[in-house]
C-alpha cells in the first residue's frame, strides 16, 4: 500500500515525513496543503469514498512536498485524450475535437493557473494520449487517432493553454522510429508501438477477471469501460439479425477486459517514464494511488469530451450529455465553428441583431461570459449596429460579455452615447469615462489606475450612495452598485 513512508507501485516512493519529521519546514507544507486543496476542487464528484483516499492524499502531499521544498513546478500527468467515440450516430459530434475538448483543455489549464497564484514556479500537466493503446480495439483507424491528436495539440496552441503539455505512446517504448512524426510514419508504427509496449511492460499473470474481484480500483475502472463501450459500439457491432443483445453484451464485456490488461501496462510505462508527477486519471477510483478529476465543468455523469458533446444555457452554465439528448431538446441549436459542428446553446434572439449587415456569432468563454464579433469579419459593424437593449439584457444574466472587432469604439462620442442606450450610467468622481493612459500630474492622484496597466472591472463601493431608511425605520447609507461594467 503506498504511503508517505512507503514505496508506491512499481518502486514509486515519496519522501519519508514520520522519519524526519522534525525537518518539515511548516510553511512549505501548508503551502503544499493549499495546491493539494486547490487540486481537490477539481475532484470527480463520483468519486468513491474510501479509507484508502486519506492514506493516498498524504502521499500526494508528500510529492508536493518534495516539489515546494525545492521550488520545482508541480508536475501532473493524466492519460486521456484518445480519440472520439466511434459512436457520431447518438453520443459524439464528429470525428475530431469540438467546443467540449476546447472546455476540458481549458479546464486544465485553469488548474495548472491557479496553483500558480498560490505558488510562483506554477504547474504544468502533461496530457499523455492512450489513444494507440485502444483503438484498434474499438475499430477506430490509426489514422483518426492522429488526426484527433494533432487537431487537440493545435487548439492548445491556438488558445494559448500555456500549462498543457502532450505526449504520445511513442515516447513510453523507444523504438526506432524518427524523432518528429508525421501522419505516414505515425501510422505506419502505430501496430510496432502497442506491440512494443504489451512486450515492456505487459505481464504474463495479469488476470483481469480476477484483479476485477479482487481490486476496487480495477473493478470500478471496468465499470466505467462497460457503460461508455454499450453506446461507444452501437453502431460498430449493431444488435439485429446474427447478434443478440446477450451476445452484444458478451463482446462488450470481452473488450473491457483487454483494456484492462493494456491498461495495466500501460500505467506501469507511465509511471515509469512520469515518476515525478502527481498522477491524476478521469476514471473513479478510491484514491489511493491516483487522484480523478473532473475534465468539463458539469455536475453530468458524462466528463469526458471524447464520450460526449457539451450545451450551453444562457446563463452560461454547461450541460453534457449524448448528442442525441441534445439534438431531441427543442430549446437548442446546434452551433458549427469552422465548419464543423461543435456545441449546443439554448435558444435566444438576445444573440440575434443586426442581420442585415451580416449579424452577429458569439461564441461562450471560459469559464464564464460570451464574445461576440461581427459574422461578416471584423470591423464590419460598427458601435452603432450594438443592440444596446439585447446586449444588456444579456450581460446581466451571463457575464462578461466581450464585444470585439466593432468599428469606432475608440470614438469617445459614440461610446459614451451606446453607454446612455443601454442605461444611466454610473460616473466615476472624475468624470464618465475612464481613459486607461497615462495622463502625468492631471489625474487627482489616480495616475496608477490611469496607466498603460490591466485593469480589471471591479467597483469599490465606496463614490455612490445614499441615505436609505430600512425596515427598523433608521436612515442607513447604502451603496448603488451599477448593473454591470461597460469597457
Amino acid at each position: 500500500m503506498p504511503s508517505a513512508t512507503s514505496p508506491g507501485p512499481d518502486g514509486q516512493s515519496w519522501p519519508p515525513f514520520s522519519a524526519h519529521l522534525g525537518k518539515v519546514d511548516s510553511y512549505n507544507l501548508e503551502l503544499s496543503s493549499r495546491i493539494l486543496d486547490i487540486i481537490t476542487r477539481y475532484k470527480l464528484q463520483r468519486d468513491v469514498l474510501s479509507t484508502k483516499s486519506s492514506q493516498g492524499a498524504f502521499g500526494f502531499l508528500a510529492q508536493i512536498y518534495s516539489k515546494v521544498a525545492a521550488g520545482d513546478p508541480i508536475l501532473m500527468c493524466l492519460p486521456a485524450f484518445p480519440f472520439k467515440s466511434p459512436n457520431t450516430s447518438t453520443k459524439v459530434l464528429g470525428r475530431l475535437p469540438d467546443k467540449a475538448e476546447e472546455f476540458a483543455l481549458a479546464h486544465l489549464n485553469g488548474l495548472c493557473a491557479a496553483i500558480g497564484d498560490v505558488y510562483p514556479p506554477g504547474a504544468k500537466l502533461m496530457i499523455i494520449s492512450d489513444g494507440l493503446v485502444y483503438n484498434d480495439l474499438l475499430s477506430v483507424p490509426d489514422k483518426e487517432v492522429w488526426a484527433y491528436g494533432e487537431a487537440l495539440r493545435a487548439l492548445s496552441t491556438k488558445k494559448e493553454f500555456h500549462h498543457i503539455e502532450f505526449s504520445r505512446l511513442k515516447d513510453l517504448v523507444h523504438i526506432d522510429v524518427p524523432d518528429a512524426l508525421d501522419e505516414i510514419t505515425y501510422v505506419a508504427n502505430a501496430t510496432n508501438f502497442r506491440l512494443a509496449l504489451l512486450k515492456l511492460f505487459s505481464r504474463p499473470e495479469y488476470n483481469p477477471s480476477l484483479k476485477i474481484s479482487e481490486d476496487e480500483d480495477t473493478c470500478l475502472t471496468y465499470r466505467g469501460y462497460i457503460k461508455f463501450l454499450a453506446t461507444d459500439l452501437q453502431d460498430v457491432y449493431p444488435v439485429g439479425e446474427g447478434r443478440s443483445k446477450s451476445k452484444y453484451k458478451k463482446g462488450v464485456e470481452y473488450i473491457a477486459k483487454q483494456m484492462l490488461s493494456r491498461g495495466d501496462a500501460f500505467a506501469r510505462a507511465v509511471r515509469e517514464k512520469f515518476r515525478d508527477r502527481l498522477r491524476l486519471s478521469i476514471h473513479p477510483s478510491t484514491g489511493e494511488n491516483k487522484m480523478s478529476i473532473n475534465l468539463l465543468p458539469t455536475d453530468t455523469i458524462f466528463t469526458t469530451p471524447w464520450h460526449c458533446s457539451i450545451a450551453f444555457r444562457l446563463d452560461g452554465t454547461t450541460m453534457t450529455g449524448p448528442r442525441s439528448e441534445f439534438d431531441s431538446n427543442g430549446d437548442l441549436e446546434l452551433v458549427y465553428e469552422g465548419g464543423r459542428p461543435s456545441y449546443y446553446r439554448e435558444k435566444t434572439d438576445l444573440l440575434t441583431w443586426a442581420t442585415e449587415k451580416g449579424g452577429i456569432i458569439s461564441e461562450p468563454i471560459y469559464p464564464a461570459g460570451l464574445i461576440i464579433r461581427p459574422a461578416a469579419g471584423p470591423k464590419t459593424l460598427s458601435i452603432e449596429d450594438v443592440d444596446p437593449a439585447k446586449v444588456r439584457a444579456i450581460t446581466e444574466i451571463n457575464s462578461p460579455v466581450v464585444l470585439r472587432g466593432f468599428r469606432n469604439t475608440g470614438n469617445r462620442e459614440r461610446f459614451v452615447y451606446k453607454a446612455g442606450e443601454m442605461g444611466t450610467p454610473l460616473p466615476w468622481k472624475f468624470g464618465l469615462v475612464l481613459e486607461v493612459k497615462d495622463r502625468g500630474a492631471d489625474t487627482r492622484g489616480l495616475n496608477n489606475v490611469l496607466s498603460a496597466e490591466w485593469m480589471p472591472f471591479h467597483y469599490d463601493g465606496l463614490f455612490k450612495t445614499e441615505k436609505r431608511t430600512n425596515t427598523n425605520g433608521i436612515e442607513e447609507l447604502v451603496s448603488l452598485p451599477p448593473h454591470y461594467s461597460q469597457l
